[in-house]
Parts: structure tokens; sequence; C-alpha cells
């Protein structure tokens, strides 16, 4: 049986240390009694393995760890690079503004219908004849955008030196 002072110079740390994990019921105690040592560094090594078992578990990882994550980082970052150069993956940036010059190409032909329309459509007899022509009109809208195709970033002017963007008249023919 051993005192605080006891315990803590065989566990190799401070009695107030000692009191504290006797509160939190870390180190086996019976209240106004002497404290069995063995028993006491038992506990005291299981409470240190479990706390480093927290640990580790919280942890990112070793040195190995994290230079093997980065390596695979780079492999995947240059796998990408080859699918992006052979046109097998296409950049989102490069995405985002074809849709957007496309959505823009919709937007430009069908806010264009109603003054293209108005004068033909007054000149009809029926309803179903304006329905037609309408028709028509938005079906052959929808056509010239679907032959549209997409073109690479080079093919649009992008990446090069501004000298080499066609103008007005190469882009439109």
């Amino acid at each position: 049986m051993a005192t605080n002072v006891e315990i803590a110079a065989h566990l190799d740390i401070t009695p107030d240390w000692v009191s504290k994990l006797k509160g939190q019921n870390i180190l086996p105690h019976t209240p106004g009694k002497q404290m069995d040592i063995d028993r006491c560094r038992v506990a005291y090594i299981n409470y240190l393995r479990n706390k480093a078992r927290l640990t580790s578990n919280t942890d990112n990882g070793t040195i190995t760890e994290h230079k093997s994550r980065l390596t695979s980082a780079q492999a995947d970052k240059a796998e990408m690079e080859v699918q992006v150069l052979s046109n097998t993956l296409i950049r989102a940036d490069d995405v985002r503004s074809a849709w957007t010059e496309f959505v823009a190409n919709v937007r430009a032909k069908l806010l264009n219908l109603p003054a293209k329309m108005a004068h033909q459509v007054i000149g009809l007899d029926s309803y179903g004849q304006a329905e037609e022509l309408l028709t028509i009109e938005i079906y052959e809208a929808l056509n010239e955008l679907r032959e549209v195709e997409y073109q690479e970033p080079n093919e649009l002017g992008m990446d090069r030196d501004s000298e080499d963007v066609p103008t007005t008249e190469t882009a439109t023919g």
C-alpha cells in the first residue's frame, strides 16, 4: 500500500496529477485508505495506452502516409493532365465557357423570334397557320443550334497570342 506521494514517485508524475487521476477514477482507490501500487501502475499504463490510441486515431497519419497521399495525388493530377491533352477530359472552365456561349445563342435566337415572326403572323388567316409557322421557325432555330459543335479551347482562340485570334470576318465566314 502506498500514499499519493509514493505513487507519484513510482509513476514519475506529480502528487497533484495522482489526485487528479484519482478524481477521474483512472487510478483505483478507496477513500481513506492507501492505494495498491501495482494496481495503480497497471491502471496508469492502460490509461496511457488508451490515450495513445485515441491520439493516433485522430492524428492525420505518419509522414509515410502523408508522402503516400502526396504521391497518389500527384499521380492523379498527371493522369488528368494526360486526359486533358488527349481530349478525353474537358476542363470545367472550358465547359462553363462553352455552355455560357451556347445558352447565350439560344437566348438570342428565342428573343429574336417575335421580331422576326410578328409581321408574318399578322398576315395569316387562322390560328393553325400561325402555330405552324411559329413551330417551323422554332424548329429551325433549334436545328441550327444543334449543328453547333464544341470547339477546343485552342480553336476558340484561347491560350494563343492575340494575333492568332480570328477576326469577325474570318470567324463568321
